[in-house]
């Protein structure tokens, strides 16, 4: 054996592999199920595409979504209620752990300042010139430029 799997496989006795529980709460035994379903309708739409098996591979697509999707708004009831609960009791430790658990919604970055009339500059070019130019004016000492 050489060094690195020597080292791999100790690191793997002693500290083992993390294990991911990222769908654990609500990824139970009838999502498996009809996971495993949709699957065999996907490979059986790929090995003969007709239209019968396409549409047939939509309907079982169509029915795995809306499981695992009730599954996961049934979780998110049961941790909404378990926040108003804590929030009720005045528990602000469990009450503020509970919502950092809950999943926040993607919120893009936007990149956005003011130019020296007040517009709104959205382009890469014009707010790199305009930093440019805010920053010439407090260098120089031209401070009734600054925003």
């Amino acid at each position: 054996m050489c060094i690195k799997e020597t080292l791999i496989t100790s690191a793997q006795d002693i500290i083992g592999e993390k294990q991911h529980k990222r769908n654990e709460e609500w990824y139970d035994q009838e999502c498996r199920e009809i996971i495993e379903v949709k699957r065999e309708a996907r490979l059986k739409c790929i090995q003969c595409s007709t239209r019968a098996n396409q549409e047939d591979y939509n309907r079982k697509r169509i029915a795995a979504a809306r499981v695992c999707h009730r599954k996961k708004r049934e979780l998110l009831k049961t941790k909404v209620g378990e926040i108003v609960e804590h929030h009720t009791k005045n528990d602000s430790k469990k009450y503020y752990k509970r919502i950092q658990e809950i999943p926040q919604e993607f919120k893009p970055r936007v990149n956005a300042c003011r130019d020296a009339g007040g517009r709104v500059l959205t382009e890469t070019e014009h707010i790199q010139r305009r930093w440019k130019e805010y920053f010439e004016s407090v260098l120089t000492g031209n401070l009734n430029d600054t925003d």
